[in-house]
């Protein structure tokens, strides 16, 4: 019983030195380390707060910036004996993710580690509004930025596509949002803007490619009355010049470079000239250029002033098509052009019970197909042949009746010979051969090409 005794108060007494002994050991503070924001975007001047307790109150504790997936050491600071607090850091500006470590007493151990923070670049817009431009003098383009870093140096290049080369470029002087204007290349091609971060360091964004070419040019020819020397005045109305000062029309002799006259259009994009003292019997075209002999922009078919003007040109220069031939035919006039090459034909085309007919072998030849024809006993021809592409047509002179591939098919009117010379219905063999046909009623003009 006296052990017993002795036992409770033994445990008694050690209890109470227990709590003594543990009252009067120094409270420390949960070790903890908080970073914020989690997420941020590159740019000058940003900060991270990291808020931290439970160091260890020597004045070399210390917290380190860390680049998470190498554990390399960026920066830190020392925290000169504060227990807990929070301090600022600046963020990385390269990508990445990156750490806070809190370590005490110079280094010795590493006390805790902060959650993760993910250093990127932003999401940049960059727009332009139009897919195409035409050239003209100091003509200006308007591109837009959204969500720039924001550092002085950031910078708007415009680029060439095709080569990629850098043309020009402007800075954006720390802005985050904004329009620049930058003046239209004179040189026709594919053109992007693309916007770099902190002096070329970083590719931000790229606007949608846009087109930059001549634009549409129109010409037309008036031919005046000839003098007692043969000599005649052209009246040229033209529309869709660019607007340079140096913009130039001059008359030059077909087939060659050599200019008999020419006229500066001083700015004027719509508007009309006169040329006088031209020879009737000179073959001569037409031609436009921009921007001082730059860019030949449009030029009318080769004629004679002596039979008239060339159909009017409205050609947008980039949409000519490579290999396709085009044929140009105006009832009554024996001036005809094959790609824009003055053709004089023996007959001229015309019109005979509602169809049109063209010269047989002119329009065959012209096409790329072998002609051919047979005659029969007394010497005149008797049928004619055409033959492009696995496409075999006979057409019997004076029958309304023709073959196809062997196959035999029935015309509205019958092939002819007129002058000497075998003419055929128009629409029937160019679309028998697969041409796309055209008719202008008002400059009684038919147009083939061929390819459709």
């Amino acid at each position: 019983m006296k052990m017993k005794r002795l036992f409770v108060v033994f445990s008694t007494v050690l209890v109470l030195v227990m709590v003594m002994l543990y009252s009067s050991i120094p409270r420390v503070s949960a070790q903890s380390l908080h970073a914020s924001p989690a997420s941020i975007e590159i740019g000058p001047d940003h900060r991270i707060k990291v808020s931290f307790s439970g160091a260890s109150g020597a004045v070399d504790d210390a917290i380190g910036l860390y680049n998470s997936s190498t554990q390399k050491r960026i920066t830190y600071q020392w925290l000169k004996g504060q227990k807990s607090g929070s301090i600022e850091f600046g963020a990385p500006q390269e990508p990445g993710t990156y750490e806070f470590q809190m370590w005490i007493q110079n280094w010795k151990s590493k006390a805790a580690t902060s959650n993760k923070v993910v250093i990127k670049w932003g999401e940049v817009l960059l727009s332009q509004p139009l897919t195409i431009h035409t050239i003209a003098p100091s003509k200006k383009v308007q591109v837009t930025f959204k969500n720039a870093p924001g550092y002085r140096d950031d910078a708007i290049d415009l680029y060439d596509v095709q080569s990629g080369k850098k043309i020009t470029y402007q800075h954006i002087l720390g802005k985050k949002n904004g329009t620049l204007q930058f003046t239209i290349p004179e040189t026709p091609g594919s053109y992007e803007f693309q916007l770099w971060g902190n002096n070329w360091r970083k590719h931000l964004a790229t606007s949608t490619t846009f087109e930059v070419k001549w634009g549409s040019v129109g010409l037309q020819v008036r031919i005046g009355d000839a003098d007692a020397q043969g000599k005649r005045k052209i009246r040229i109305e033209f529309t869709g010049a660019p607007g340079y000062r140096d913009d130039t029309i001059g008359l030059f002799k077909t087939g060659t470079t050599t200019k008999l006259k020419y006229q500066f259009l001083n700015g004027m994009k719509d508007g009309s000239i006169e040329i006088g003292g031209i020879d009737e019997n000179e073959s001569i075209e037409v031609q436009l250029w921009g921007n001082n002999w730059k860019q030949l922009l449009a030029k009318t078919q080769a004629f004679l002033p002596k039979n008239g003007p060339p159909p009017p040109v409205d050609k947008e220069p980039s949409k000519q098509v490579e290999g396709q031939v085009v044929i140009v035919l105006t009832i009554g006039i024996k001036n005809a052009y094959v790609n824009n090459q003055l053709v004089v034909l023996d007959v001229p085309p015309f019109i005979n019970s509602g169809r049109t007919f063209v010269p047989f072998r002119f329009t065959g030849e012209s096409l790329g197909a072998d002609v051919g024809f047979t005659k029969n006993a007394s010497g005149r021809v008797d049928t004619v042949t055409y033959e492009l592409d696995a496409i075999f047509i006979t057409l019997y002179i004076g029958k309304r009746e023709a073959t196809v591939n062997g196959k035999t098919v029935y015309l509205d009117v019958a092939p002819q010979i007129v002058q000497g010379r075998t003419v055929i219905p128009l629409r029937f063999v160019t679309e028998a051969l697969g041409c796309k046909v055209d008719w202008d009623g008002v400059k009684m003009q038919v147009t083939i090409e061929y390819p459709a």
